[in-house]
């Protein structure tokens, strides 16, 4: 009885690990939504093979956002993963915090990018 379950758990860790190897080499993702929302279209998977060489994006971000705008943040991210992962390596992102020192905030005004004022409204005020 003991054997049998020392074999059996031997087997479960011995799949985890290869399923954990497989997943270091191939990235799989599966869209289950209706309209395919988080499924890139032809035209971009197109686009994306044929780039003829490395893309950075630099995204800028400040860390203390209201909710409305993380989710915002969120999905960018998201999208900007899948297109680095679909690009076989060409594109390249960073999300930057622009608060964290003067000199990303001038790099920031350098790229063309504004602060944004935001104000949010808490309670009725």
């Amino acid at each position: 009885m003991i054997k049998n379950i020392s074999i059996r758990a031997g087997f479960l860790i011995a799949i985890i690990l290869i399923v954990n190897l497989v997943g270091t080499k191939f990235h799989f993702r599966f869209d289950l939504t209706e309209d395919k929302d988080h499924t890139l279209s032809k035209t971009t998977t197109d686009i994306l093979d044929d780039l003829g060489g490395v893309i950075t994006i630099r995204a800028y971000f400040s860390e203390d956002l209201p909710p409305q705008y993380v989710e915002v943040r969120e999905g960018f991210h998201a999208a900007l993963l899948e297109y680095a992962n679909c690009s076989g390596g060409k594109i390249v992102y960073e999300f930057i915090n622009p608060d964290e020192d003067a000199s990303k905030q001038q790099d920031a005004l350098n790229a063309g990018i504004r602060p944004l004022m935001i104000n949010v409204l808490e309670k009725g005020q």
